[in-house]
């Protein structure tokens, strides 16, 4: 992946004059104007607190979204007013699938989209990393990811999927370098009886989860969430469901997350409150470290009417929630129901919509 040529010289212009180019030259956030039959599916969001955050996504074409060609490229959008108003402060030559934040400042950007369009299982072999809330970024050449999880600018934890076994065969991964090298980890997932780590998180160096999944079938997918407490060494099962035990039986409900719902996302806080959403399910919300699971926003996401593209937890009350377009349209108005993004202040009972953005075309 290259940047294009406004973002590759980025380093050789200051701050002061890079903003001013970019409040010249930038559109209102959210409807970025573009040359031709292009549009923007916004992918990731992650907040650091209550008013900064990043958001990242894909330049679209009608191509594309058919699955008949790759996508042109990605944007990353800054919020300093809790998400209301962005400002594109980068544009890429790849799509961009998720931002995980770490940290004062510091994000990492996984680039790519998982599909046949893409190179290699999981997109391009890129991160993007920021150490100064997105003013500047840095490309680190690496490995495809499914799942990013940073502590710092230089440790992180990834699920590797590999090459021919997506989505199965993933590996939970390390760095200590700033992903210029990753080692594999000790995982807690069942790999004999089909089953691979497909989420990583990890609120301090001690404390993390990962979630295992086996294969999906219609709308539900076995899954299990494991948690550490020594930085990976030791892993206890928290929940599990639809699933199988170590010697291949089927084995009973273990804590209460859902078997709806496949491809699972998750993010937790060092205290044990965590959300988890996917496709064709919803979003849950759990405050005992992953054992049981309670439903969030279930008149915002629903089962096959919308899902959450990406979610961020800033503490147990305050979190955004990227929804994806209703997949009826019907009642929208004639340009459509776009994406939306949406926060809470009160762990979930209340939402308010802060940005709209055009369904992609």
């Amino acid at each position: 992946m290259l940047f294009i040529a406004a973002c590759a010289t980025a380093g050789n212009v200051s701050p002061a004059a890079r903003a001013a180019a970019t409040q010249a030259s930038e559109p209102a956030a959210g409807t970025p104007a573009r040359p031709g039959r292009t549009g923007f599916e916004p992918d990731g969001v992650a907040f650091w607190n209550p008013l900064s955050g990043l958001l990242v996504g894909t330049v679209t074409t009608p191509q594309c979204l058919a699955g008949s060609s790759a996508c042109p490229g990605g944007l990353v959008e800054r919020t300093s007013d809790g998400g209301r108003r962005w400002q594109i402060i980068d544009r890429v030559s790849v799509p961009l699938e998720a931002v995980t934040v770490a940290g004062r400042g510091v994000a990492w950007v996984t680039t790519g989209h998982c599909g046949a369009a893409s190179p290699d299982a999981c997109g391009s072999r890129l991160l993007l990393l920021t150490v100064d809330w997105g003013r500047h970024w840095t490309r680190r050449p690496g490995i495809a990811v499914t799942s990013l999880s940073p502590l710092s600018a230089a440790a992180a934890w990834a699920v590797q999927p590999e090459p021919g076994a997506f989505p199965q065969g993933s590996n939970l991964v390390q760095t200590t370098d700033g992903g210029r090298s990753w080692h594999r980890a000790t995982e807690p997932c069942v790999r004999g009886f089909g089953w691979s780590a497909w989420a990583v998180d990890f609120a301090t160096a001690a404390r993390g989860w990962v979630m295992c999944v086996s294969q999906p079938a219609t709308d539900m997918q076995p899954k299990a969430v494991y948690a550490t407490t020594d930085g990976g060494i030791q892993w206890q099962l928290k929940s599990l469901t639809c699933g199988f035990g170590s010697n291949g039986r089927p084995t009973g409900q273990v804590g209460t997350l859902a078997c709806v719902g496949y491809l699972p996302g998750f993010q937790m806080l060092a205290d044990g409150y965590g959300w988890e959403w996917t496709s064709r399910g919803g979003l849950a919300a759990t405050s005992d470290g992953g054992s049981r699971w309670t439903t969030l926003a279930a008149r915002i996401v629903t089962d096959d009417i919308n899902s959450v593209v990406s979610a961020s937890l800033v503490s147990d009350t305050t979190g955004y929630l990227l929804i994806s377009q209703p997949e009826n349209q019907h009642g929208c108005p004639r340009r459509g129901c776009g994406p939306q993004l949406l926060s809470t202040t009160d762990g979930g009972r209340a939402w308010t919509t802060l940005t709209t953005w055009p369904p992609p075309r």
